[in-house]
């Protein structure tokens, strides 16, 4: 699959912006601070019908506009589509595929799959649960339909279940036999959800090792592990033992959204014990195997969209990134970068043709051949 043009409308800091892509490998640079990521974004906008910094449309739409339009023509299994997405803040958005709406936003995941790398994934390894959960329930709803559909199931009932115990909690005599019903509702697709994720882990691993001992050019061995009550309990079992304390406490304590996933370097947790390098390594290699898995099970290649991926890294690391991405035929690459020669030479000493885009000021415009007009900046700004 591969995007073969993108136009966008009040999106972030471009007014207006049309980008046609003819070459498998596109490169975005310019300064901090001038949309490199904000196109990404786009792209992963329009494929997962929301932007991948979990960013409400009210702050997509640029400053003084009251809406936004992206425009993407894609090629998938050498057909073309085109899909549209507009927004008005406070109101639904809207997403159309070939001119026809689509029904329901969950309809349009995995249509078009895409896996996305940035900077802000490393707090993957620092946050909450909840952000680990997100990508894995990101990378599974591509993948499996099924799975979204059990999980849109399964996160209706929960909104309705802690409804229903603030109810309870305020009115203590009230019967339970609501809550008896979505307790049993709950247990199916708890049940499928557990097993998909068990399974999907359970491949991960592998390729996660592979993928790390190549980015990193180390031998330390890591691991991504399934935590989960349902490991050890089914879920009827675990919603009643767990009733009381949910009822006193106004909300559902246990079940598959306290899943989490652990991270570990030697057996050691990955956020006490890895350097940046290694912890940026992991990252990389997680995402890479999310990526393969999607391909031994769909058949098909997402976009992979880096951004600044090689801030940070010398000439030879960076050289080496490059040639494992063209050698291992990762389909259609997006990347963004500060430095305006590095990559290009880098692809051009393999024989490699690829798209290159200057960004500057919400404004993108195919770089000459000797681009130098972006020189690095601070890699702290904000984009």
């Amino acid at each position: 699959m591969q995007l073969r043009s993108l136009k966008l409308a009040n999106w972030k800091n471009f007014e207006s912006a049309e980008v046609p892509f003819a070459e498998r490998l596109v490169l975005f640079t310019g300064l901090n601070g001038m949309g490199k990521t904000n196109l990404l974004d786009a792209i992963h906008y329009l494929c997962m019908t929301r932007s991948y910094f979990g960013l409400r449309e009210k702050l997509l739409v640029r400053h003084g506009a009251d809406f936004f339009r992206l425009d993407g023509q894609f090629e998938k299994a050498g057909r073309r589509h085109r899909v549209v997405a507009k927004a008005v803040p406070g109101k639904k958005k809207e997403f159309e595929v070939d001119g026809t709406p689509v029904p329901t936003l969950a309809d349009h995941i995995g249509r078009f799959p895409v896996v996305m790398i940035a900077p802000a994934d490393i707090q993957l390894a620092y946050e909450g649960s909840e952000s680990r959960r997100k990508m894995l329930d990101a990378a599974l709803a591509q993948t499996d339909k099924t799975y979204l559909d059990h999980l849109v199931q399964y996160s209706r009932l929960l909104k309705h279940r802690n409804h229903l115990l603030r109810q309870l909690a305020e009115q203590p005599h009230q019967p339970h036999d609501l809550l008896d019903t979505i307790d049993h509702q709950m247990v199916a697709p708890a049940r499928a959800i557990h097993q998909r994720r068990a399974a999907w882990i359970e491949r991960l691993n592998p390729l996660l090792q592979h993928y790390y001992e190549i980015v990193s050019e180390g031998r330390e061995s890591v691991s991504c592990t399934y935590k989960s009550q349902l490991h050890r309990q089914e879920p009827a079992a675990l919603l009643a033992e767990k009733r009381r304390q949910d009822l006193a406490l106004g909300y559902t304590t246990a079940g598959v959204h306290r899943d989490d996933l652990d991270f570990r370097i030697e057996g050691r947790p990955l956020k006490q014990f890895a350097s940046q390098g290694q912890l940026k390594s992991f990252i990389l290699a997680l995402k890479l195997a999310q990526y393969q898995l999607f391909v031994d099970e769909r058949g098909l290649p997402p976009l992979l969209l880096l951004d600044d991926l090689f801030d940070k890294l010398d000439q030879r690391r960076v050289s080496r990134l490059l040639e494992l991405l063209l050698e291992q035929n990762f389909g259609q690459v997006c990347i963004t970068d500060t430095h305006a020669e590095r990559i290009p030479a880098i692809l051009r000493s393999f024989g490699q043709s690829f798209d290159h885009y200057c960004v500057h000021s919400g404004q993108v415009r195919p770089c000459p051949t000797d681009a130098k007009a972006f020189a690095p900046s601070d890699p702290d700004e904000d984009e």
